[in-house]
């Protein structure tokens, strides 16, 4: 005879619960309403109780119940809920369940352990399927996630391949601090770094005015995970949401759900995609027309070389290339109701539109489940990933080395193509050849990276009333990356520094640990379900950077010890951070009304003080108005309050210690200029949310608006101290920052037959911030200065806006005024998904409205009076105090730029983007078996696009540009960027 633990039976007793009552078996199928097949992993629960099942493969299942009439609710995502009724004299069922087009239902994460349908949900939570990640192939998640979430501002850097993206979540939410969201796969807290090449020691961009900003093109590591892999991402947009991950949650969170396995046969799957990128825009370049013209602008040696109506594409050159790129995706699942698994590969390989760029990735997943002794899962989930970014010479510099610093100063009259003896001419007008460099310098970035999640869930007592379970998550996120750029000594401008040859290698790893304890005791009533949750959490985050710069190679090896002159470095971050949480979740009044509340409170080595806790409460509710089905069905009203937190970022509590210094050969340390305050403490948003959700016509419409309001407190600013306290700057906390926002979110079938569905959806969004307590003078950060545009914070006024000289005043005094505001007006993206017959058409269109680009590369064209516009006539401008400024267009820009005006080099950041096309083809099975026989199940041809088109009103590349990547604030610079491209793809997909 079988015993119970004593601690159960304690438990129960406390409960008030026995541990068996009059009981039954129901069993019966899950049927899908349209093919009539069973559907596995359906959960299949006794409402009012906690007796709940899950459908084995063929969609059978079997629940314990009471005895007496029952009510069987049924879930499964990607399927509308189902409920029947059982009478007391019934033991089998059959339940259909119609497909959830619209995706209204669903469950969607709510805390650390727990999850809630997205019909009851109190918060604005975007959710993204699988099938959105499979219509046009990216080199990332965050580009296949543009467009398709309210609240979402995903921005691309530059066009350069292998990513290179920022994601903003409800607008700007500081200032000095982490500015992206916290990404979670299975548990795992990853690590997105973006380390930067070291190509500035060719560059020296950070030589000028920002040198603590790095301009190296970055790629954030969130690229090496596959789309493929992914079965869902929920993005907890709100402080309330995002509360149980405390101290850095204040950007939001998004977390990522990898596939698991599907009880049943052996499902194969295998696409074969072939495309091609192509260079999407270029500047082009002044044609000159007179003599007159080459002497004004590059005098007697453009005079010798020019020679009337010949001209050369550089840019074609440089960025027109077409070379086939490739991707080979493998995935097998199945598995049995207590052993399941999904494995999958990943073989691709985008070539960039210029000489030695590119993207390779290589991904392999293996993700297991075991049910053990009929109450615990295990769940081990691994992915072993290799990418390779080559990214070439972008961006600002101070050496004349990047491609488009180069260009602007380079007539199209001269020929900078390779000679028939394999050599480059030298560049008459600038210190390098860019077709020599893209061809010659190597940029490569080669990471490898081991991400792994362990989770372990038991039930420790499971009653018809009660349920508690303990959920135990371990996570570990590795990777080694390498950056190496050979810049060999017969490039132009390797002369230039008297050092022939440059050489650097920077070896980073990263190591992300955490681990999750939770404890969710479920109970269920006759009138209402209470979720309580708690659990415990140890993360730990150690980055390590070395770097070595090696200059003047002895016969041009590439070996860093080849270099007579040699420089190294090295950077060491780690972060611990412990925490814990408790939550409550109340489904009341027949499942329409849910109450939740909840506490976290962590601590951070980051802080001033890694001892002391900090404490984010959170709550929220809605109430769903069930009304007369065909019509308007439901009405849901919801709120939500919550806290969240930015912590200090790693260093800014810290005085940096200079050990390269020395006094007559004697080695000493320096203290820096720069002290952390020993109270430093993660800055505080508190955030508001309302919203309603309508659901309508059977499912086939639904509606979502949601507004908001973000308090951020305790901002991290720097302020200027005393040079009598031997120190120059400290970081503190202090002011205060507002951002209100609007959302919504609309999707309808429009015509739902047997021969034809439409699908439409739409979101739309903006957000509006102001700086309403500033404890230090208004301070301008990023940028150039106000002649090249600066961002300024001040009381009142964004924390986005840009500022610029705007004339002068008659004593002759600068004007310095607003000129614009990075921050979009707004962004409003369509979707359109048409199936008829065996095709589908998929086509999603991005626009955004508003938002200033400060275009720097139009302002170097013009200092080498080479813009394209440079030529066309205008009137002569009065700059006020009686200047005027004649010309043509390009010299009257930079004439006025020259006098204080810089209004000519701020644009317009509006556009429409054509972001995703895809044309499918499913044959029809019988033709397809037909053919090759049963073993082949699915035979799909797609023809995808991404950027089709653009249309814009930017003079400029493109007006998604970032001259120094990821950035809160300092945004929308344009400075010699990657040009873009658009890609082109036929896939071949087959089901086995």
């Amino acid at each position: 005879m079988r015993r119970t633990p004593v601690f159960i039976a304690a438990l129960a007793l406390l409960w008030g619960a026995p541990l068996q009552a009059q009981e039954r078996a129901i069993t019966g199928q899950v049927t899908a309403a349209d093919q009539g097949q069973g559907l596995p992993d359906a959960v299949v629960q006794v409402v009012g109780t906690a007796f709940a099942t899950i459908s084995d493969a063929d969609g059978d299942f079997q629940v314990r119940s009471p005895t007496g009439e029952v009510q069987l609710r049924v879930t499964l995502i990607g399927y509308r809920t189902a409920e029947v009724t059982v009478g007391a004299g019934e033991s089998n069922v059959m339940i259909s369940m119609a497909s959830d087009l619209l995706l209204v239902e669903g469950i969607v994460v709510t805390g650390r352990a727990t999850a809630i349908s997205k019909r009851n949900l109190a918060n604005a939570v975007g959710t993204v399927e699988s099938v959105e990640f499979e219509r046009a192939p990216a080199e990332t998640i965050e580009k296949q996630l543009t467009g398709k979430v309210a609240g979402a501002l995903i921005e691309t850097n530059s066009g350069a391949p292998g990513g290179g993206v920022q994601v903003r979540l409800r607008g700007t939410s500081t200032i000095n601090g982490a500015s992206e969201p916290l990404y979670v796969v299975d548990g795992v807290i990853v690590s997105n770094a973006a380390i930067p090449s070291n190509q500035n020691a060719i560059t020296l961009a950070s030589g000028g005015s920002n040198p603590s900003l790095t301009q190296d093109a970055l790629v954030n590591r969130i690229v090496d995970l596959n789309p493929e892999d992914i079965e869902r991402i929920e993005v907890l947009k709100g402080a309330s949401a995002a509360a149980s991950y405390g101290s850095k949650a204040a950007n939001g969170v998004v977390i990522i759900t990898t596939k698991r396995g599907t009880p049943g046969d052996l499902d194969f799957r295998l696409s074969q995609r072939f495309g091609m990128f192509s260079l999407s825009n270029k500047l082009g370049s002044r044609t000159f027309q007179t003599e007159d013209d080459v002497m004004n602008a590059f005098g007697q040696s453009g005079v010798d070389l020019w020679n009337q109506g010949q001209t050369f594409d550089n840019e074609e050159l440089l960025a027109g290339r077409n070379s086939l790129s490739s991707e080979t995706v493998f995935s097998v699942n199945g598995g049995t109701q207590n052993t399941r698994f999904f494995a999958s590969g990943l073989w691709k390989s985008d070539e960039g539109i210029v000489k030695n760029t590119g993207f390779k990735k290589q991904s392999f997943r293996l993700n297991l489940e075991q049910r053990l002794f009929n109450s615990w899962t295990l769940r081990l989930n691994s992915n072993v990933i290799h990418t390779e970014a080559e990214r070439g010479l972008t961006n600002n510099d101070n050496s004349g080395t990047s491609w488009y610093m180069v260009f602007p100063f380079t007539p199209n009259f001269v020929s900078l193509q390779r000679e028939a003896d394999g050599t480059y001419p030298d560049n008459p007008f600038e210190r390098s050849n860019p077709l020599q460099t893209s061809d010659l310098l190597d940029n490569v970035e080669d990471v490898w990276r081991f991400i792994t999640a362990a989770n372990l869930q038991f039930d420790i007592a499971n009653t018809s009333s009660q349920q508690l379970r303990a959920r135990i998550n371990t996570g570990v996120d590795y990777f080694a990356q390498k950056n190496s750029l050979f810049s060999p000594p017969e490039l132009q401008y390797e002369p230039n520094d008297g050092l022939i040859g440059t050489s650097l290698l920077s070896n980073s790893s990263n190591l992300n640990l955490n681990i999750d304890a939770n404890l969710v005791h479920t109970y269920t009533g006759s009138s209402y379900t209470a979720t309580t949750s708690g659990g415990f959490q140890y993360e730990r985050a150690d980055l390590d950077v070395a770097r070595i710069t090696s200059q003047n190679l002895i016969a041009g090896q590439p070996n860093v010890d080849a270099g007579t002159v040699k420089d190294v470095s090295q950077t060491r971050i780690l972060v611990k951070d412990i925490g814990g949480y408790a939550q409550s979740d109340w489904l009341l009044a027949d499942e329409r009304l849910l109450v939740s509340a909840g506490l976290r409170a962590d601590k951070s080595s980051a802080n001033g003080d890694p001892g002391q806790w900090f404490w984010y409460p959170k709550a929220a509710s809605s109430y769903r108005f069930v009304l007369s089905p065909g019509g308007i069905e439901e009405i849901k009203i919801r709120g939500a309050w919550g806290q969240s937190g930015n912590r200090p970022l790693f260093g800014q509590k810290f005085t940096p210690l200079d050990g390269t210094q020395n006094v007559q050969g004697i080695p000493g340390i320096i203290v820096g200029g720069q002290t952390g305050d020993e109270g430093l403490k993660p800055e505080r948003q508190s955030e508001f949310e309302a919203g309603i959700d309508v659901i309508g016509f059977d499912g086939s419409a639904s509606l979502e608006l949601t507004a908001y309001q973000k308090n951020i407190s305790d901002l991290l600013l720097q302020r200027t101290l005393a040079p009598s306290s031997g120190f120059t700057t400290e970081f503190f906390n202090g002011g205060k920052l507002q951002v209100r926002g609007i959302e919504a979110a609309l999707a309808t079938t429009f015509v739902n037959t047997q021969s034809f569905q439409w699908i439409f959806r739409t979101t739309y969004f903006l957000d509006r911030s102001e700086i309403k307590e500033l404890p230090v003078p208004s301070f301008r950060t990023g940028g150039f200065g106000t002649s090249l545009g600066s961002f300024q914070i001040e009381v009142g006024e964004s924390a986005t806006q840009i500022v610029t000289n705007l004339g002068k005043n008659p004593d002759g005094s600068q004007i310095v005024g607003a000129i614009g505001n990075a921050n979009p007006d707004f962004k409003w993206s369509f979707v359109n998904d048409f199936s008829f017959g065996n095709f589908n058409i998929y086509a999603l269109v991005d626009w955004q409205q508003g938002g200033t680009v400060v275009n720097l590369t139009k302002l170097l064209y013009d200092f080498g009076q080479n813009y394209v516009d440079h030529d066309e006539s205008v009137e002569a401008f009065d700059l006020g105090d009686g200047t005027m400024i004649e010309g043509p267009l390009g010299a009257q820009r930079l004439g006025r730029w020259l006098n204080g005006d810089s209004r000519g080099y701020f644009e317009d950041a509006s556009y429409l983007k054509w972001r995703e096309l895809a044309l499918t083809y499913t044959f029809p099975r019988n033709t397809i078996q037909g053919w090759f026989g049963a073993w082949l199940d699915n035979f799909q041809i797609r023809l995808g696009a991404r950027n089709l088109l653009v249309f814009t009103g930017y003079s400029g590349l493109d007006p998604e540009v970032s001259n120094f990547g990821n950035q809160a604030v300092a945004r929308n610079i344009d400075v010699a960027p990657f040009p873009p491209s658009r890609s082109f793809w036929l896939s071949f997909d087959l089901g086995f």
